[in-house]
């Protein structure tokens, strides 16, 4: 099982609707793999992650047993909407993640379960994940269960570090939005209390002289020892759908076209089809496109 629709750096609804002005379907079964592997190709460029990360969290379907002539699953950051047509349970049912019955996962999938012509499944382990941190998601179909729609879920990114007396972290994914915890331990296993620094043991320095200036963790009064992968940093980084930077989106879009232009839809349309998309197969970005990228990079190796 894996994301139905995970982020990308610019939305298909957002690419459409801004960069290609058009609402027509045509080209939506294949237009949402080519955004995932352009979007995984400017990051591995650019050497840093712009979206948060995410995981299965999830899946929801449509279970009527009626003539069932249209089923959808819609996230926002506030709540998700269920909307059936057709079948003996017809009708619009909405969770608001701010009310204490569906705030985490568990509850959540317990209240959907509970309707007449939907069934939800736990994917992620932690059923008392919160539910506002489902990833927004624009209207998926999802009539029966061959169809269900796996939801992504935004959590902590883990990364390892290797200690070389320095004083500072840079994590890969940024801006970081929070610090869960920061360890160091010579035997990699992690699991003693004490291997915990304190919160005043270290500052987030934000982002504020512009996208050029690289989010990054200042320790105080530590310097890291030697070792190799001897410090985990669990942190939530990362752009969210609705902040990620105009000219990232516009890059992305760009791409997509330069894309269509030097392989035609038919090619693309195929490619589509089961793990048909490398990063090989995508034609090397072109030179517009990494000068909007360029404040953006990660400079520090």
């Amino acid at each position: 099982m894996s994301i139905t629709t995970p982020i990308t750096l610019v939305s298909r609804a957002e690419y459409k609707s801004t960069y290609l002005r058009t609402s027509s379907a045509a080209e939506n079964d294949w237009m949402d793999p080519w955004l995932r592997i352009i979007s995984d190709v400017i990051e591995d460029r650019c050497g840093r992650k712009f979206r948060e990360y995410e995981v299965d969290g999830i899946s929801v379907y449509c279970s009527d047993t009626g003539e069932v002539t249209s089923a959808t699953v819609t996230v926002t950051e506030s709540k998700i909407t269920l909307v059936s047509a057709g079948g003996a349970n017809a009708g619009t049912v909405e969770f608001t993640f701010s009310d204490t019955s569906y705030d985490t996962l568990t509850e959540l999938v317990a209240a959907i379960t509970a309707e007449l012509a939907w069934t939800a499944t736990l994917v992620y382990s932690d059923g008392t994940a919160s539910s506002t941190n489902l990833t927004p998601v624009a209207a998926q179909s999802c009539i029966a269960a061959a169809n269900a729609v796996t939801l992504g879920l935004r959590v902590d990114s883990t990364q390892y570090f290797s200690g070389k007396g320095q004083t500072v972290l840079r994590p890969r994914r940024w801006p970081i939005q929070s610090v869960t915890s920061i360890k160091i331990d010579s035997d990699r296993d992690f699991d003693d209390p004490d291997d915990t620094l304190e919160t005043t043991e270290y500052v987030i320095m934000g982002d504020d002289d512009g996208p050029e200036s690289q989010d990054h963790i200042q320790l105080d009064g530590i310097a890291l020892p030697a070792g190799i992968r001897n410090v985990q940093l669990v942190y939530w980084g990362g752009y969210t759908p609705a902040n990620m930077p105009n000219p990232v989106k516009a890059a992305a879009a760009k791409y997509f076209n330069f894309c269509k232009q030097k392989l035609g839809h038919e090619a693309m349309a195929a490619a589509a089809v089961g793990d048909g998309i490398t990063a090989a197969f995508v034609p090397t970005m072109p030179h517009e496109i990494e000068q909007l990228l360029g404040p953006y990079r990660n400079v520090t190796f």
